[in-house]
């Protein structure tokens, strides 16, 4: 009987002990999975991005090229001179060559190496063709030029007034874009980027002989991975695992693999970035989990046979361990009721920092009313009440209920989601933000100034009135704004509460030089400890307590503006404090 009980136990012990084992490595894959996925999509993102704004900076330039009076006046030997200007003063590597040709698509001048192209036709190259018919900017498949390099032509049409008289094109060297956003995307040791044109043409894989081939021949018999390409062509973009029997230069039995995939739009073209991972990149994370797990299962089996047998053997220690089972149950109990007494705290500090804003904004309205209701009960005892007065006092009371409904609308009108690039009053937002916090500053004993150009728009400042407009994010820019005041305002409260400043103070500046908006936050906060001063952007770094943020406040900020703002973060101690300088520039 003691044998077989012994045999149930044991067995219950191992089931138990592997379902232990499972249950965490499944969910320790998962979130593995998950997080690949979203560093390989942010990753194909960024280089969708970069690719984009790319050729939207070329656009710019041959459009400013087109309208040039010697595109328009065609004179030899001025043409070939302004030509090798615009190639110098251009100075890019990617520009490989720029071609002007008429209106049938005879090549008249080209910059360098003119004596190899100009007089040939070149009407029967697809882009041509198209922009001759149809004298539209345009940016062409990747192609081999008469030139004998492998190159994307940017087209723009040239007109002498209302005439169509030619194209001028630059010649982008493709070898350029795929090392400086393709080449460079490594995930861990056998992650890489690969891209694909809308018909399915390889424009850049790490693979040898696939480059220039389709897809869909090189990867016949590969479902997965045929349906992904056929998404990618579609313009989609998506998650997905796929089977393939190459990992960059080595043949390999089949390998399954985690990819993302999204659509770089870039005018009338469409190519398809994919980034994509060996499982086996996953599976080495997890092994050394792996080898933890099975050691700990180990132990523990042994732990419990021991338990077991001592169990079995003795009565009153299987009560006793009863007993501290019921004490362990109710010390979870315990611990888990603390839990989430900590979690609705934390959940009740950020909703106290919104009440008390709003708090602040109404209380002096709200007082207001309240001296008028006071004030027409005594008249009305003591025979004062008359018509002009009652009219007074109803006029006082309804500008301060206007106040209060102003003040409802202004935190809905600056909570509200804007996603999309848009012409922005930067001094508005400014403003509006210093609106909303200068009064629970000022409750909290710090002198909260604001200014444009060095002037105070304290008193006089509407924030409708348009003071550098600019086509931003708005939301982005009142993000990192907030972020760094409530970063300034903490400091200053530990230094004021600490007894090393006796009169805390923030500014809040705005100014413009050239095309470049700059804001300047101050404090005499006390400054960053030098020692940490270049961790600060650093993800999940911070000197707060849990309970108070994450650590990413300054690290999203960061990735805000250098990647999203078109400008840049720099927080450096000044004297008695902080400065942050945050500079960008209109889209």
């Amino acid at each position: 009987m003691k044998a077989g009980l012994r045999s149930v136990i044991f067995l219950m012990v191992v089931l138990t002990s592997l379902l232990m084992f499972y249950f965490p490595y499944v969910e320790l894959k998962s979130n593995a999975v998950e997080k690949l996925n979203e560093r390989q999509m942010l990753i194909a993102r960024q280089a969708a991005l970069g690719i984009e704004n790319f050729f939207r900076e070329q656009r710019r330039l041959l459009q400013h090229f087109a309208l040039h009076p010697y595109s328009i006046h065609l004179d030899q030997e001025e043409a070939e001179a302004e030509a090798a200007q615009w190639e110098y003063e251009a100075g890019h590597e990617h520009i490989k060559a720029i071609t002007i040709y008429n209106s049938k698509g005879v090549i008249l001048h080209s910059y360098p190496n003119p004596e190899l192209v100009v007089g040939e036709n070149i009407s029967y190259q697809s882009h041509v063709s198209k922009i001759l018919s149809d004298h539209k900017s345009s940016i062409s498949d990747v192609f081999i030029s008469v030139q004998g390099y492998q190159c994307v032509a940017m087209s723009e049409p040239i007109y002498d007034g209302e005439e169509f008289i030619g194209v001028i094109a630059f010649l982008i060297d493709f070898k350029y874009i795929a090392k400086n956003f393709l080449d460079k995307i490594k995930i861990n040791d056998k992650g890489y980027a690969w891209m694909i044109s809308r018909d399915g043409t390889e424009l850049y894989v790490p693979v040898p002989g696939h480059t220039g081939s389709n897809i869909m021949t090189t990867t016949e018999g590969f479902t997965e991975l045929r349906d992904m390409a056929a998404a990618m062509m579609r313009g989609e973009s998506g998650i997905t695992t796929y089977t393939f029997d190459m990992i960059k230069d080595v043949k390999v039995e089949p390998v399954k693999k985690y990819a993302v995939y999204v659509p770089v739009n870039i005018e009338n073209n469409l190519w398809s970035i994919a980034v994509s991972t060996p499982v086996e990149e996953i599976n080495d994370e997890l092994f050394a989990f792996y080898q933890k797990m099975m050691f700990v299962v180990g132990l523990l089996i042994i732990g419990v046979i021991m338990l077991s047998y001592m169990v079995i053997k003795d009565y009153s220690l299987a009560r006793r361990n009863e007993e501290l089972e019921k004490l362990v149950h109710v010390e979870m109990e315990k611990r888990i009721q603390q839990e989430s007494v900590m979690m609705q705290q934390a959940r009740f500090y950020s909703m106290n920092e919104t009440l008390n804003a709003i708090a602040h904004q109404w209380r002096q309205p709200l007082n207001s009313i309240g001296l008028c209701i006071q004030d027409l009960e005594e008249s009305f005892m003591c025979g004062h009440l008359d018509e002009e007065y009652l009219q007074q006092t109803v006029e006082t009371s309804m500008k301060s209920l206007t106040a209060l409904s102003t003040t409802i609308d202004d935190f809905r009108n600056f909570f509200a989601e804007t996603k999309e690039l848009t012409d922005t009053n930067v001094g508005g937002v400014l403003y509006s933000i210093y609106s909303i916090v200068r009064v629970q500053y000022d409750a909290k004993g710090i002198s909260f100034r604001f200014t444009i150009d060095g002037d105070s728009p304290e008193h006089n400042y509407e924030s409708e009135r348009v003071v550098y407009k600019a086509k931003i994010y708005p939301d982005m820019l009142k993000q990192v704004v907030l972020n760094c005041l409530q970063n300034s305002r903490e400091a200053v409260e530990q230094s004021m509460f600490r007894g090393l400043t006796a009169k805390g103070e923030i500014w809040l500046q705005l100014s413009k030089v050239g095309d470049t908006f700059r804001i300047v936050i101050r404090d005499n906060g006390g400054g960053i400890d030098g020692a940490i001063i270049d961790r600060i952007y650093d993800p999940y770094f911070s000197t707060k307590n849990a309970s108070i943020g994450m650590g990413l406040g300054l690290y999203i900020a960061k990735n805000i503006m250098e990647e999203q703002m078109n400008g840049s973060i720099d927080i450096s101690n000044t004297r008695g404090g902080v400065q942050v300088v945050i500079t960008f520039r209109s889209f």
